[in-house]
């Protein structure tokens, strides 16, 4: 499996938003505006757009904030070294044509979390088509890249051509941007269509650029964006574009408050659902529905390791709504297993029918408006929730991220083990719990994993993320095998298995089981690697 990004950044938005350093994961840290002549710092939300729906926002923009301030014809070219050295450092390259203007800009990319865009940029004019790396601004492509970049060594990688409408707003004492975005990426004889909005803070705090982006979603069905117009090309470019994207790695930085961690945590998990979403509305594959179901899994489960932070009311409502949606996808996932399980073919036929059907009102209940507002509150209460301002946890809160990822780690471990006890003469539903926990564990180790440096540790954490994937993957296996015993039940009511099928079957599973125990027994044995 491909996954096309960017370097994976850990951003501290509480220290952004107070004008403070923003670091990134490979260690560099990027300075403020306060520090470094002709930097601007960039905060947007962005919202993709429905192709079908396009006139349809024009239309409400128009009715909620009248004619436009501006129109732009904007055609950019993305320019890189043969092995996108600048890209994987995390930087964009971009030279702008806008009218009789030419305008170079150096962006990090650095900070993405869903929706939400910060990050520092460095533009100015220059008189050519190509990048001027005479300039001052330029001494940052080697500094930021940590590699020589010079003319000869740049390429044009990708185009955009964008119709840009632009609308300033004044909404709660901010001043926001809105741009309607609509135009194309084109990269190596493939073309990608651009319908996005942004919405820029100019000037106020992030909770206006919620306010006015959920008054014209109220009328219009927008998407949480995910991906810059730069990350957008370079996917382009993939020989794995369309396929299914696991979750990206996360990169903590130690002096993250933990309020800061669980934000850069569940930012990427809503990312990994997103970019995963686009693909499942386009063709239904299981692969790309599975990564969707684990990246809101992945987000329950760090809503659960956070939950001494997330105490206030409106958290605790988020928690079920997300809940909620999340089931949505598990009748699609367990007859998805069914069938690759199934060789008779008549009931490979009527359980591939009802697949059909299972995804039609998946793809319709993940189309709806309280599905896509539920993104959308999400992003907005993660980076600006009451949680962040609740009395009863601010301690809490502010404590550094490794500590409490230490005692969750903990925690979760002591948990597994004492409910993991003779594995093997345990009842299904309580392998079940054992999987649950066992799931949070290893979603713990993986989001908190960056906070333990070392060679020895990582050495560690490499043993401890293998033995608990093959826990997992024995409870998964024996889960599935109840699960679809339950369904084939459902579907052959009146079908008796064979004693030899029987046998089969009780031989396979006890098999898992013993494996299961053996992988627990590991897990519990092996030296932590957060201690």
């Amino acid at each position: 499996m491909h996954v096309n990004h960017a370097s994976v950044t850990s951003v501290n938005l509480e220290t952004i938003a107070a004008g403070g350093d923003m670091s990134l994961s490979h260690g560099r840290p990027v300075k403020t505006n306060s520090e470094m002549t002709g930097t601007l710092w960039e905060t947007e939300l962005k919202l993709d757009v429905d192709v079908e729906v396009g006139a349809t926002v024009y239309e409400s923009l128009l009715a909620s904030f009248g004619r436009p301030t501006a129109r732009h014809h904007l055609i950019s070219a993305y320019f890189d070294t043969i092995d996108d050295h600048l890209w994987h450092a995390g930087i964009t390259l971009r030279v702008r044509r806008d009218g009789k203007r030419r305008i170079q800009t150096i962006k990090v990319e650095g900070g993405k979390a869903a929706g939400l865009f910060s990050r520092p940029e460095w533009e100015c004019d220059i008189a050519g088509e190509t990048p001027d790396l005479d300039l001052p601004t330029a001494a940052l492509l080697t500094k930021l890249a940590a590699a020589t970049i010079t003319a000869d060594t740049l390429q044009q990688v990708f185009t955009t051509n964008i119709a840009r409408t632009l609308w300033l707003v004044d909404s709660d004492g901010a001043t926001i941007e809105i741009a309607d975005d609509d135009g194309t990426i084109t990269t190596d004889g493939r073309n990608d269509v651009i319908h996005e909005l942004e919405f820029e803070l100019k000037k106020g705090t992030r909770a206006a650029l919620f306010t006015v982006a959920a008054k014209i979603g109220a009328t219009v069905p927008l998407r949480i964006g995910v991906r810059s117009k730069a990350e957008r090309g370079h996917a382009l470019r993939s020989p794995d574009v369309g396929e299914a994207l696991e979750a990206e790695p996360i990169a903590l930085e130690k002096d993250l408050t933990t309020a800061a961690g669980f934000q850069a945590i569940a930012g990427a998990c809503i990312r990994h659902y997103r970019l995963n979403e686009g693909l499942l509305l386009e063709a239904r594959d299981s692969e790309t529905l599975h990564q969707c179901r684990v990246a809101l899994r992945r987000l329950r489960a760090a809503l659960t390791l956070f939950k001494p932070i997330l105490i206030d009311p409106e958290s605790i409502a988020l928690s079920d709504r997300l809940r909620t949606a999340a089931a949505l996808f598990s009748d699609a996932r367990n007859i998805d297993v069914l069938i690759d399980r199934i060789a008779d073919p008549k009931l490979l036929a009527k359980l591939t029918e009802r697949r059909e059907a299972i995804y039609a009102e998946l793809l319709s209940a993940i189309g709806a408006d309280s599905f896509r507002a539920l993104m959308l509150d999400l992003v907005r209460w993660i980076s600006t929730g009451s949680w962040l301002s609740e009395m009863d946890t601010a301690e809490k809160r502010g404590q550094p991220i490794t500590a409490f990822a230490g005692h969750v780690l903990d925690r979760y471990q002591r948990r597994l083990n004492r409910r993991g006890r003779h594995l093997d003469r345990l009842s299904d539903e309580n392998r079940h719990k054992i999987r649950i926990v066992g799931k949070k564990l290893g979603y713990a180790a993986d989001f908190f994993g960056t906070l333990f440096a070392g060679k020895k540790t990582r050495r560690r954490r490499q043993h401890f993320l293998e033995a608990i994937t093959a826990l997992q993957t024995e409870l998964g296996s024996l889960n599935d095998e109840t699960t679809g015993a339950k369904l084939l039940k459902h579907f052959t009511p009146l079908a008796v298995p064979s004693k030899a099928d029987t046998t089969l079957a009780t031989s396979s599973k006890n098999q898992s089981i013993s494996r299961a125990a053996d992988a627990y027994e590991l897990v519990k044995d092996l030296k932590r690697f957060w201690r």
